[in-house]
């Protein structure tokens, strides 16, 4: 008989469990230290973790510059350019076409830190963009593919999409702050809160813990062994004559 494969180690999803059990049973979560960065008053960093960052856009309009005039005195030979030259004019019509189609586009690594008032993403060429949740008009969880993607409204700019393991974490820590206690009803988000799903929506392969701190991961982890503890005393506990 051979033994149950075991999960693969995922510390952000072991986080993000933690989290909301902890949130679900009132426990304020550790203050996320987070230096050299200003924030407005009463902001409280909740964490910080690395992503996959996209934005969903259309490509530049290429510059086909003027078409040369067809200059031939040969009948034939005119014939036969003005067909190559429909030819590549359909070509770079289809590729003008697929390039006017939005696409993820800008794809990179990035750090992101999530507060209690934003998203904040780093520049490539140094300092962060603000995603404030005020000013959000979509914001779509997928836990399984651990994606978050944000749409902004009067297209204040282009959607945002935010890929890894660490995207539980700060899928979990916006809806918080967008939805109020109304994240604990969002089935979007009820894996998080559900030990057997907690388990089989776990990434097939070994998650980095990227910036996740000792102390947060420590947090997390000590609310969901209590969670747990007090399931299994409830579930061996005998129901008989017990109003359920």
């Amino acid at each position: 008989m051979t033994a149950p494969r075991a999960a693969p180690h995922d510390p952000w999803w072991d986080y993000a469990h933690g989290c909301a059990t902890a949130l679900t049973q009132g426990h304020e979560p550790p203050a996320h230290p987070v230096h050299g960065l200003i924030l407005e008053p009463g902001e409280r960093v909740r964490t910080h973790a690395p992503a996959v960052y996209s934005r969903l856009q259309r490509g530049p309009a290429a510059d086909r510059g003027g078409r040369a005039p067809i200059m031939a005195y040969n009948p034939t030979l005119m014939l036969g350019t003005m067909a190559v030259q429909a030819l590549a004019d359909r070509r770079r019509n289809r590729q003008d076409a697929q390039q006017a189609q939005p696409e993820w586009r800008m794809t990179r690594p990035a750090s992101v830190i999530t507060t209690t008032e934003r998203i904040m993403c780093n520049r490539p060429d140094g300092g962060w963009l603000s995603f404030w949740y005020q000013d959000l008009a979509e914001h779509h969880i997928d836990l399984p593919r651990r994606t978050l993607v944000m749409a902004f409204h009067h297209q204040q700019c282009a959607p945002v999409r935010l890929q890894g393991p660490a995207t539980p974490a700060i899928a979990l820590w916006s809806a918080v702050q967008v939805y109020g206690d109304a994240w604990k009803t969002d089935p979007r988000l009820t894996a998080l809160l559900t030990p057997r799903a907690n388990q089989q929506q776990r990434q097939q392969e070994p998650a980095g813990r990227g910036g996740l701190s000792p102390e947060a991961y420590q947090w997390a982890q000590r609310n969901a062994a209590a969670h747990r503890a007090r399931t299994e005393q409830q579930r061996t506990q005998p129901t008989s004559g017990r109003e359920l």
